[in-house]
């Protein structure tokens, strides 16, 4: 679907959620992922990134997580990360030493500032949607 604006109102909110709930076991919260960068077509899926100030706060942010509605993933093979789903939403934990909270945010801000890239990131994505939706049982 095309760049939808509400969508940063959207996170917006789920971060005001979060952050109550958390209150300062979170260093920062930041938005991520397709719908965080204006003119990028995406999935209706808000992408969050939360940095976590010390790991030992983390089975209290697993709590809140719970009570905010979250499903818990695993680390998916990325140790220093945690992945929670609820729906609308993709979260992506880290401690605050985690190399994939910077590189997703690296990723993000390269693509709001440099238009050639952001035409080609969006290339690829519909060339992948387009094979996918074409074959969607077979697995690479």
């Amino acid at each position: 679907m095309e760049y939808n604006p509400i969508w940063a109102t959207i996170f917006a909110e789920e971060a005001a959620r979060i952050k109550t709930r958390c209150k300062d076991r979170v260093i920062a919260i930041d938005h991520i992922g397709s719908t965080s960068v204006p003119g990028l077509a995406s999935k209706a899926i808000i992408d969050i990134a939360v940095l976590v100030k010390n790991w030992r706060f983390m089975p209290g942010v697993f709590e809140n997580m719970d009570d905010l509605g979250y499903t818990y993933k695993g680390d998916c093979g990325r140790p220093g990360s945690e992945y929670f789903t609820r729906i609308g939403f993709h979260m992506h934990l880290s401690r605050y030493d985690s190399p994939q909270y910077l590189i997703k945010l690296v990723f993000i801000e390269y693509l709001k500032n440099n238009k050639q890239a952001l035409d080609e990131y969006a290339e690829l994505k519909r060339m992948l949607v387009k094979k996918w939706s074409e074959k969607p049982n077979e697995v690479t």
